[in-house]
């Protein structure tokens, strides 16, 4: 899939999610957007605690508590650098930025290009990462 499908299957979806919210239990607010700068700062703070050796699920001790998704991270594999790329802002309830990575394997330096989805709240962070597909 394209790069530029993928973004608007995204789109789409959370179009979708917010009209699920909307026409839900009435009841319930509507949680506020992610704050695209705020979200980008939360991430740099959090690819920094990676690259420093911070283990992903000491991140969930934190205050607000950081739920981070990541499968190089899990696996314990070491961040060398990384690049955040321009935040792309959907108006939406999380945030999503292009990050370039540069990780340690166990076959040598990688470089990947990967999106972080990141969701802040007043008391909790979510942060999920997906891989860009090679065009």
């Amino acid at each position: 899939m394209s790069l530029s499908k993928l973004k608007a299957v995204r789109r789409g979806a959370a179009i979708l999610l917010a009209a699920a919210f909307v026409a839900g239990c009435g009841g319930t607010p509507i949680p506020k957007e992610t704050d695209p700068k705020k979200a980008a700062t939360v991430l740099q703070t959090t690819l920094e605690k990676w690259k420093n050796g911070t283990s992903i699920d000491a991140l969930e001790k934190e205050t607000p508590a950081v739920y981070a998704s990541d499968e190089d991270w899990k696996a314990g594999l070491k961040l060398v650098a990384f690049e955040l790329r321009d935040v792309i802002d959907q108006g939406g309830f999380s945030t999503h930025i292009p990050v370039r990575l540069n990780i340690q394997s166990p076959n040598g330096l990688l470089w990947k290009e990967v999106e972080y989805n990141v969701t802040v709240k007043d008391t909790v962070v979510n942060i999920q990462k997906q891989d860009v597909p090679v065009e």
